[in-house]
């Protein structure tokens, strides 16, 4: 019995003296630097890729989004309405899609041309983010920036998933983003019609379709590969309230609208391939 004891205050003896020794955590691994392009760029084997977005069928009718202006605060406020920030905006006769992601998969980025994009900041001002769409290199950082005075707290769903918090206006936060896809980019503050979006590629062949729902690539390298397209989904299919409040504070939409087509690029050539995307009734 006597050795059992002695064995347990051996025992509590080492812990208390390793308590008292800092921890030492393992560091955070570094980001992954962005892909190198260029290295094998080759101006006069490229062609160019200039195409268009439309959409097919009934345009959905989506109802607009209501709340006050601070959800998680118990005063009184007025409800307002409140634009829903994925709305469809179609133009023309050919009911081109706006505002919509366009990109190549398939690209060797050592391939493309030279790349050194700008530096890419999302801004919330007034409780809306800006710009709402945003092309990114794979591996650069995404500066997160408040100009309010009140506490913020941004949140990033699908390609990263992550939340940053915004308690001072002009004092930025960044996050490296390594995984290629799109990322949606929410307000965690019970703003639930804010949104951005950020399409995140390893190479410069990605665009934001125009007032006419055109497109268009520069400098592809000759080769075959798969077009896509993407625009958020305006309907809601869950939402999220405050405990306390009791008022929508989160939001979550629908799967997005997607399209894509193969597409053979060409040495000196245009292509001129159009997509279409619609709702299913």
């Amino acid at each position: 019995m006597g050795l059992i004891v002695s064995r347990w205050l051996f025992l509590l003896l080492l812990f208390l003296v390793g308590c008292d020794q800092p921890v030492s955590l393992p560091p955070e691994p570094s980001p992954a630097p962005p892909p190198v392009t260029g290295t094998q760029f080759v101006a006069h084997h490229t062609g160019r890729l200039h195409g268009q977005l439309h959409w097919q069928g009934p345009l959905p009718a989506v109802s607009a989004l209501e709340s006050v202006d601070h959800p998680l605060e118990l005063a009184s406020r007025p409800v307002r309405a409140r634009i829903n920030p994925n709305q469809l905006r179609l133009a023309g006769d050919r009911r081109g899609v706006t505002q919509a992601f366009v990109w190549l998969e398939g690209v060797d980025p050592a391939r493309a041309p030279p790349w050194n994009p700008s530096p890419a900041t999302l801004v919330m001002q007034a409780q809306q983010l800006t710009p709402e769409r945003l092309l990114l290199r794979q591996g650069d950082p995404l500066t997160l920036q408040s100009r309010d005075s009140f506490h913020h707290t941004l949140q990033a769903r699908g390609a990263h998933y992550f939340s940053v918090t915004l308690p001072n206006p002009n004092v930025p936060r960044t996050r490296s983003m390594t995984q290629a896809g799109v990322v949606e980019v929410r307000s965690g503050s019970g703003a639930f019609w804010t949104r951005a979006y950020v399409l995140v590629q390893p190479h410069p062949f990605m665009a934001v379709t125009d007032e006419q729902g055109q497109f268009s690539f520069d400098q592809v390298p000759a080769g075959r590969y798969q077009l896509h397209a993407w625009h958020a989904n305006p309907f809601v299919v869950q939402q999220e309230r405050s405990p306390d409040t009791r008022r929508i504070i989160q939001v979550r939409f629908d799967e997005p609208f997607t399209a894509q087509c193969p597409v053979v690029v060409e040495a000196g050539q245009t292509t001129r391939p159009v997509l279409s995307m619609g709702c299913v009734a």
